[in-house]
């Protein structure tokens, strides 16, 4: 997942948070290992100031939210690059391994 947001105007940038859900059971799972925060003043040009480790949580059953934030120091851009990665395909202790897995977000908030 690669979101990227205009502020509309350059911005101090204190915190970014990323929610996630996990229901193993419907194939959907957490961001593998981290999430990205990148930022740029022109939209084309991006620098990553902040990367942050996602816990791992395998286990089937239940829906799991999970929040990641990022915060920065002394961060001032227009535009902020938020990019999570998918384990791709079902792990391998999964009923359904090697099946297709999704990543679903459901929100992203900018301080």
């Amino acid at each position: 997942m690669v979101a990227t947001i205009d502020l509309g105007k350059r911005t101090k940038i204190r915190e970014v948070e990323a929610g996630f859900v996990q229901d193993s059971g419907s194939w959907i799972f957490l961001p593998r290992s981290s999430v990205e925060i990148a930022v740029s003043d022109d939209g084309k040009d991006f620098r990553t100031v902040r990367t942050e480790a996602v816990p791992v949580h395998d286990e089937e059953g239940g829906v799991l939210a999970q929040t990641v934030r990022l915060k920065t120091e002394k961060v001032r851009a227009r535009f902020i690059r938020v990019t999570a990665v998918s384990i791709h395909t079902c792990p391998e202790d999964h009923s359904s391994a090697g099946q297709k897995a999704w990543l679903f977000a459901d929100e992203i908030v900018v301080r």
